[in-house]
């Protein structure tokens, strides 16, 4: 790869000395991250950057381990000899990575007000003193939840030290390098959630040197992209990749030319104003030097299908389905984007290249494709079935699902860490995971075998909280899509009232990361299988229903299996996703939403009970009577023996005896449950529970 000088974009540096004669000389100013004393001998970023910059940059190492940037701190940087040397080296370009010792209890609290001016300070005694060209100043590197004053202090006053940094970098025009957004989602390399190992140091180095020597990729767009893709109608696009540092972009779609300009560290973005529905288009990008040319473009709704593994769970296991689809000719409109796991989290123990890969975040690799009979067998059989039953309400409107699905992964593994490291209650147990019961024992058990044969501390691994969104989720944040179908809880079902802390924080999570506060959320309660936590956590899945905006639950229970935690009739399930869809986001019939009790009134000998989303309901084919609902009386016993009478969207519940003896309504309530009603669209109540 090669590289120019950064001479212009957004920060002009300027060197009066004659590279010719003498070397440019760079000084790294900071703390125990800069020193790297428990590193071995050259692998300290500093020593890093020498290697990158070659023999015209003299680049030293004048960190302080312990040091903060506050001038009244317990270890004031510049009380140190280190400080006067660096004055002294008479820098060209000096790198500010200060402030992570300024979050103890000793130091902020008491002296954070002086940030600003100590930095400006500081700062200004480089340019003024040593005379140097230029300073840059950085975020820091990450603190991560399992530092021992996380939670007391640590978490709320790093923020608030990046905050003023930036506001510095602003106020005083000077460049800006982020350390915190190459290593955040890194956690393997802190193995005492603070200090970078070498791979970290290297990282920072290498983050550092392309702010200082501009890049010269080659053109390209990010994998997210290629031909074949579905872009989501009626939205803005961003379009992202990278390329020579400064070089102008050129973009046509079909008619259409856009410009756009890559930045300093080689990126680039241009946004393509919102389509209609349509296609083939084909689109290409051009620099001075290189084109890249996608074809099959098409511009229709997008739908991210994820969760564990009854998503994951592929066609060709579908016994009920697999043959209707099989010699299934798609529209050429049709699309899927399969991200496929480089490893299967099954009873076996890693391999080192897949421990090595899983901590870079390549767990996940796929590209766009046709949907075609041969390759809708290795789909999500939720997925395509959704897909079926769309397109033959939507027959002209493009179609595609983007699939991330693992298997036995619980909630954590799926949501962002800022979000999971700013709840006090995740914020516990989030690097202690293998060890934190909040963890199901299974996900636990199961991910110490898978990393066995490793010797990193903070190994990643799919189950571990914040992993998934990292590895997988980020990539495609910028991604325009419609909406998610989520079929995940399995590994959450032991404890119900976490997930009910757990889900709300998912949907926050994603809809930030999309920048869609709308989101739309479709999500499947378990299925019936003989496990007694589940109708529980079924119920609680009902309720958050009720508790999150733009959420909806379909049931599940009726294509369950009593022993199998992947039944294999998915058919219903995409089917009844679809029905959501269309009910919520295309104007459809209410009633393909599932029956939704709305209140009940109390009669001389039993219960009245209202339902919305059902003109009419019935009972399964093959039942001559409806069967599912329980009472509880004030001593817990449970009472079946109940007269059900169906009318309209209203049921009839006769018990024989004084109402005022129960306290407790219950439907579908059995692990692996019998019950059989449903409306007219044949979509089944789904399991409750309500206090009378």
């Amino acid at each position: 790869m090669k590289y120019r000088l950064l001479t212009c974009f957004v920060f002009v540096l300027t060197l009066s000395i004659s590279s010719a004669q003498e070397k440019i000389k760079v000084a790294c100013i900071g703390n125990s991250v800069t020193e790297a004393l428990m590193l071995p001998v050259g692998k300290d970023y500093p020593s890093i950057l020498q290697q990158y910059l070659g023999n015209t940059y003299d680049v030293r190492n004048f960190g302080v381990s312990g040091s903060t940037l506050l001038s009244e701190g317990h270890k004031p940087y510049i009380q140190s000899e280190k400080y006067r040397q660096s004055l002294a080296f008479k820098p060209d370009i000096v790198i500010i990575a200060l402030g992570l010792n300024d979050t103890d209890p000793r130091n902020w609290p008491n002296y954070g007000a002086h940030f600003i001016a100590d930095y400006n300070s500081l700062i200004d005694s480089y340019f003024k003193q040593a005379q140097a060209e230029q300073v840059y100043i950085c975020i820091n590197t990450p603190i991560f939840s399992g530092h021992k004053r996380f939670l007391s202090g640590t978490r709320d006053w790093y923020d608030a030290i990046q905050e003023r940094i930036k506001s510095i970098s602003h106020a005083r025009n000077l460049p800006l390098i982020d350390l915190r957004q190459p290593l955040h989602n890194r956690i393997d390399l802190f193995g005492d959630f603070l200090h970078p190992n070498v791979e970290g140091t290297q990282i920072i180095a290498e983050t550092i040197f392309h702010h200082l020597i501009a890049p010269e990729y080659k053109l390209a767009v990010d994998a997210i992209y290629g031909s074949g893709m579905v872009l989501q109608r009626g939205k803005d696009i961003k379009l992202t990749g990278r390329g020579k540092a400064f070089s102008a972009i050129d973009l046509l779609l079909d008619t259409q030319r856009l410009q756009g300009k890559v930045d300093s560290l080689g990126r680039w973005c241009v946004v393509l104003p919102a389509q209609p529905a349509g296609g083939p288009y084909s689109l290409t990008i051009r620099d001075n030097r290189d084109m890249v040319r996608l074809d099959s473009v098409y511009f229709g709704d997008v739908y991210f299908a994820s969760g564990q593994s009854n998503m994951d769970f592929e066609l060709k296991l579908d016994t009920m389905q697999v043959r209707r689809f099989q010699q299934k000719v798609w529209p050429k409109h049709i699309r899927y984007f399969k991200n496929k796991a480089i490893a299967e989290t099954n009873k076996i123990s890693w391999d080192t290249a897949t421990l090595e890969k899983t901590n870079k975040l390549e767990f996940f690799n796929g590209k766009w494709s046709d949907l075609n009979a041969a390759a809708s067998m290795h789909y999500s059989a939720i997925g395509v079935a959704f897909l079926d039953a769309l397109s033959a309400y939507l027959p002209e409107v493009p179609l595609a699902i983007v699939e991330m699905a693992v298997g036995g992964s619980n909630t954590e593994s799926w949501i962002d860490r800022k979000t999971l490291e700013h709840n006090p209650v995740t914020a516990s147990y989030i690097h202690n995971w293998l060890t934190a019961d909040f963890i199901q024992d299974f996900c636990r058990t199961r991910a110490a075998l898978n990393l066995k044969n490793s010797s990193v501390k903070n190994q990643r691994h799919p189950y571990q909280p914040a992993y998934n969104f990292e590895a997988g989720v980020d990539k495609w944040k910028d991604f325009q899509i419609k909406g998610v179908l989520w079929y995940q809880g399995e590994s959450n079902a032991h404890n119900a009232e976490l997930h009910e802390l757990l889900f709300p924080m998912l949907l926050t999570s994603w809809r930030e990361a999309w920048n869609a506060p709308e989101l739309p959320f479709y999500y499947v309660q378990l299925s019936g299988i003989n496990r007694p936590s589940w109708p529980n956590f079924r119920n609680s899945q009902r309720q958050l229903e009720g508790e999150v905006e733009r959420a909806w639950v379909v049931p599940s229970y009726d294509v369950g299996d009593s022993l199998n935690v992947h039944p294999t009739n998915k058919y219903p399930v995409g089917l009844r996703l679809s029905q959501a869809v269309r009910a919520t986001l295309y104007g459809d019939s209410k009633n393909l939403l599932p029956p939704h009790l709305n209140g009940f009134s109390k009669e001389k000998d039993g219960l009245l009970l209202h339902f919305d989303h059902v003109a009419t309901f019935h009972v399964a084919d093959g039942s001559e009577v409806p069967v599912g609902f329980e009472l509880v009386d004030k001593f817990g016993k449970i009472h079946h023996n109940l007269s059900v009478e169906l009318k309209d969207n209203t049921i009839q519940l006769k018990i024989g005896d004084s109402i005022s003896s129960f306290v407790q309504l219950r439907y579908a309530y059995q692990p692996y449950t019998r019950a059989n009603i449903y409306n007219e669209n044949l979509i089944p109540i789904p399991t409750f529970k309500i206090d009378l």
